[in-house]
């Protein structure tokens, strides 16, 4: 369109970029402080994910044009799309509506009360994950390794170095969860004891499609609240929940399914949905038992080599992926005894069904499942990424 302004950096711009200009100035954009815990203001967030991109801020305001450059580690530069959504809002609801029939005094009062918790609860939530997975791992004259995208109501997208992002959720949720508990106590109603939240997370290149990315990370947030409702019974708030993807080629919407299932077998080539709460006991892994199994297969003794080729051969030669693995553990036996055993016993943990004596590392998540599921493409995700493992896991699970 015809220019009605001159930009330092970039010249003649027209109307529509000068409004998507203010926009990108963090220092007018008020939702970015629902993010920034005491001590942190728009100074701290990242800019720019491209190292020579020009300055995108108001310049004219100051003397020198400031320009946050994503601080990524060495040559990654993979990110990750988080989106989140509350679970059993709908329920909450319908439930505030019995409420206020027997007392519509209240009506006004008492839903806006509770958008009042749900809200403070998130922004809580989002600056408790900033002072635990972001603020300790900044290194000096860094931003912080983030860039706020949205934060209303249970709503949330952000993007996270892809490092960072499990242990990102992982604080967001106890924090929302813990949060929840003391806001929805003070309200004085007969309403669940928390709430919970689901995530869907994209790996993906920072080049890549960024609206894209929400897309898919909005379809996995929805298959992780919906696996997560089918394991509890009606009217209980379901747990919280996650389900990731690495983006390895073309982005696309219609990514899920080929994720989820080969095409070739009847095995699952990830676990799917994992489960954020250590207490809570249910037919769906735990993340932190997946964290365990990480940390376990980067143990130097581990033989790396046939895990990383197992999944391509499942889809090429089902016959050569039992026979690497069948090698594989034979190579094991003889490391130390324990190793191995460890490894049998969390992927016991991960999936109740496993046999350690099966011709595969698959199991269903149910008995009469006819879908076997394994986790070690997820391990081979969080790898790929470099996940950052939590400072929780035990010596003993790292061997």
């Amino acid at each position: 369109m015809a220019a009605t302004k001159n930009h330092s950096h970039e010249g003649a711009i027209d109307s529509a970029t000068v409004r998507k200009r203010i926009f990108s100035d963090l220092s007018t954009a008020g939702f970015i402080d629902r993010f920034s815990p005491p001590g942190i203001n728009w100074r701290d967030w990242p800019t720019s994910f491209e190292p020579n991109e020009p300055d995108l801020q108001n310049s004219q305001r100051d003397s020198k044009p400031f320009n946050q450059i994503f601080p990524f580690v060495g040559e990654n530069r993979s990110v990750a799309m988080i989106h989140a959504d509350g679970n059993g809002m709908g329920q909450i609801l319908r439930q505030l509506k019995g409420l206020v029939e027997s007392t519509p005094d209240r009506f006004q009062e008492l839903y806006k009360d509770f958008s009042n918790a749900v809200e403070c609860s998130t922004i809580q939530a989002a600056q408790e994950a900033v002072k635990i997975a972001l603020i300790p791992y900044r290194k000096p004259g860094e931003p912080l390794a983030a860039r706020p995208i949205l934060l209303g109501g249970d709503d949330v997208i952000v993007i996270v170095r892809s490092d960072l992002a499990l242990h990102y959720i992982q604080a967001f949720a106890s924090a929302f969860e813990r949060e929840s508990a003391t806001r929805l106590r003070a309200l004085n109603c007969d309403l669940p004891p928390k709430l919970t939240i689901g995530f869907g997370v994209v790996y993906l290149l920072a080049n890549q499609p960024f609206s894209l990315a929400v897309q898919v990370a909005e379809k996995l947030m929805g298959h992780a609240k919906n696996d997560a409702k089918k394991i509890v019974p009606n009217g209980q708030i379901p747990p919280s929940t996650v389900m990731f993807h690495r983006v390895t080629g073309t982005l696309s919407c219609d990514v899920l399914e080929p994720i989820r299932r080969s095409d070739h077998t009847t095995l699952e080539l990830t676990m799917g949905t994992y489960v954020l709460s250590t207490e809570f006991t249910s037919p769906l892994p735990k993340l932190g038992d997946l964290f365990a199994l990480q940390a376990l297969l980067q143990h130097p003794a581990m033989a790396h080599g046939p895990i990383r080729q197992l999944l391509n051969l499942l889809e090429s030669s089902p016959t050569q992926a039992r026979q690497s693995w069948a090698r594989w553990r034979f190579l094991m036996k003889e490391k130390p005894s324990e190793i191995l055993n460890k490894f049998d016993e969390i992927m016991k943990q991960l999936l109740p069904q496993y046999n350690s004596q099966k011709a595969l590392p698959y199991a269903p998540l149910e008995a009469q499942s006819p879908h076997h599921r394994t986790p070690l493409g997820d391990v081979l995700t969080l790898r790929a990424v470099n996940n950052l493992l939590p400072e929780n896991i035990s010596e003993e699970a790292r061997v």
